[in-house]
């Protein structure tokens, strides 16, 4: 007789093949014992059933039927998060949050699923996530004989489907603050593009972490100043020190900058170099920073 009947909806005769698959390696050889086991799969259109039958009236089967349920419950966690955790994420940002560009979706989704592969989130974390998961599973399973896979997921899963909303609430965080990051960066650059030029040259010497000083084409040092108007309205928001160094450089409005650093790659150079462009040049060694900038990395380098 049956034991209990699992059923899950495939998109693909693969997608069946590796739901039959998982679930025959995790009871590989135990229907061959003496406990009178029988393990089975039908296929009918776009669904796949795993049937298990067994007499749980029967002492040998009895001794047997805590196991199946455990290793059936992993089993179907596994298959869960490898195959239809991407579907569930999809669902979840169609649903759920308001984008109505398919590529800011799309985004959202493989930088959500990015997070949530063995490499970033971790094997302890996601072996934490499917044995959670497969505890609900087996709860069910003790209870009742059939599974609809899939219904399951949408109406009993809170918990798992609440992990992927942390994770997903946190992408969509990070998302809205670049895509504001590249429009604030914009109107600078847009701002930048047609302002007159005041002077013809500054020096921007970089002596390490977050320290700036700006000079004229004599090497006499400016003050930083916060502009007022334009790029102050544009950003909305207290100014932080690197805010100052790029406001400082707009108010300024040279022709040319040259940024004196030994770290060409850091996050505020970067965005300086997208708000001016050409107007940009880079140097990593001249007589000018020298001095300057080889002191400070010393500096940077005693320790305590």
């Amino acid at each position: 007789m049956e034991f209990c009947v699992v059923t899950a909806a495939v998109g693909s005769k693969k997608e069946a093949d590796r739901f039959a698959r998982l679930i025959r390696r995790k009871f590989n050889g135990l229907h061959r014992d003496k406990s009178e086991f029988k393990l089975s799969f039908v296929t009918s259109g776009d669904r796949i059933s795993a049937v298990f039958e067994g007499d749980e009236t029967a002492y040998s089967f009895a001794k047997r039927s805590i196991t199946i349920r455990e290793k059936l419950s992993y089993a179907l966690a596994e298959y869960v998060i490898a195959e239809k955790e991407a579907d569930i994420v999809r669902r979840l940002v169609s649903r759920e949050y308001d984008f109505t560009e398919e590529e800011d979706r799309t985004v959202i989704v493989d930088s959500c699923l990015h997070l949530l592969t063995p490499e970033i989130e971790g094997i302890e974390v996601r072996n934490r996530r499917c044995g959670q998961l497969a505890v609900h599973i087996r709860h069910f399973l003790e209870e009742n004989t059939e599974l609809n896979l899939d219904g399951f997921m949408t109406f009993r899963m809170k918990e798992y489907l609440d992990q992927i909303r942390e994770t997903l609430d946190y992408v969509v965080d990070e998302y809205l603050l670049d895509k504001q990051y590249e429009e604030f960066i914009g109107l600078l650059k847009y701002f930048v593009h047609f302002q007159e030029t005041q002077i013809e040259v500054v020096h921007l010497m970089h002596t390490g972490g977050s320290e700036f000083t700006i000079y004229n084409e004599h090497m006499m040092p400016l003050e930083a100043a916060v502009v007022e108007g334009v790029v102050a309205r544009i950003a909305d928001n207290e100014l932080e020190l690197e805010d100052v160094i790029v406001s400082s450089l707009i108010s300024l409005s040279p022709g040319r900058i040259i940024v004196h650093t030994r770290e060409p790659e850091i996050q505020i150079i970067s965005t300086i170099r997208q708000i001016f462009g050409e107007r940009i040049e880079m140097c990593e060694y001249c007589p000018r920073c020298k001095a300057s900038l080889d002191r400070g990395r010393k500096q940077g380098n005693q320790g305590p």
